[in-house]
């Protein structure tokens, strides 16, 4: 009996000791976040995925009473600061600015790849899309979407730069030939920026590319726009039909931008930061001048909805790179 007693004891002193989170008491429960947290953004300064981790971060901070610190950790499209946040500990404190090309493309295109988006990696938000709209040179005897197939359909020579093979501005491209029936010549640049002076100059007859970028040059008339890229209108050029409404339902192809988190972050701590997200979205100041910048502001999803709009991207593009065998050395 003695034995028991002491056994007993034993058993009952453990379990007060090591209370389970989130069933046990307030005194036992881990305070989340107890240190800064850090968003690590896989790409360089400057351009509007970092401008929108920043906006975020201030935002976090302010909702969860702790700083909030932006590593920029460029490299091998995206990799190596993805990788980082996919070996991260699942303690909430390490966030990652994610994209389709980091969530998305990288695993569809690319081999022996360090991380698995679809196992490693939880959506949380996804924030806003940039518009792409598909522009030709003015010199191009086109106005319209369906001249612009009939053209290449003629004469097979219709060619589309952009910044690189599996690149954002690339892939559109290749999902109007696979819906239309159609080939056009790809012509890849090294970078947005060459692929878009190409455009201009007429060394190519066309190109996908932002709204924001696109519009200067679709204003002065170099360029002439024949559709967005989106489900919906762009509030920019209102009078551009997307590329669903010109002739071909069904087509979406946009860069979305949000928030993930190791997915083995345990759940409580998720929908913290899920809740704090859902808040950015409904901000004011941060979707004006997202808006303002061209972006497309997204409505709050819960996580399964989250889940299945990057699924839903994922087996897009899956489609896409399989049946016009699109690869990245």
């Amino acid at each position: 009996m003695r034995v028991l007693r002491r056994v007993m004891g034993l058993g009952l002193a453990l379990l007060a000791g090591f209370a389970p989170w989130p069933g046990g008491s307030a005194s036992a429960q881990p305070r989340f976040p107890d240190r800064p947290l850090h968003i690590i953004v896989p790409v360089a300064a400057g351009g509007l995925g970092d401008q929108a981790a920043r906006q975020v971060g201030q935002r976090l901070a302010a909702d969860l009473g702790q700083p909030v610190v932006v590593e920029n950790r460029p490299g091998a499209s995206f990799v190596i600061g993805t990788q980082a946040v996919a070996r991260a500990a699942p303690d909430g404190h390490t966030l990652l600015l994610s994209t389709t090309t980091n969530l998305v493309l990288n695993g569809l295109l690319r081999r022996n790849m360090p991380y698995d988006a679809e196992r490693d990696l939880t959506v949380l938000s996804v924030l806003m899309e940039t518009p792409f709209v598909l522009v030709v040179n003015a010199r191009m005897p086109v106005t319209t979407l369906q001249e612009y197939v009939a053209e290449a359909r003629r004469t097979g020579r219709v060619t589309y730069s952009s910044a690189g093979v599996g690149s954002a501005n690339h892939l559109p491209g290749e999902l109007l030939s696979l819906m239309a029936g159609v080939e056009f010549t790809h012509v890849p640049y090294n970078g947005g920026a060459p692929s878009l002076t190409a455009a201009i100059s007429g060394d190519v007859n066309s190109v996908y590319d932002t709204v924001p970028t696109a519009l200067p040059f679709i204003a002065d008339g170099r360029l002439r726009a024949l559709g967005v890229t989106t489900s919906q209108r762009v509030t920019s050029l209102p009078d551009v039909p997307t590329i669903a409404e010109a002739g071909f339902p069904g087509f979406a192809s946009a860069s979305w931008i949000g928030i993930s988190i190791p997915s083995a972050t345990p759940a409580p701590i998720a929908d913290r930061l899920k809740a704090s997200l859902d808040g950015v979205l409904q901000d004011e100041a941060f979707r004006n001048r997202f808006l303002a910048a061209g972006m497309l502001i997204q409505p709050r999803r819960s996580l399964a909805e989250t889940a299945a709009y990057v699924q839903a991207d994922r087996d897009r593009w899956a489609r896409v790179v399989r049946e016009r065998r699109i690869t990245v050395e």
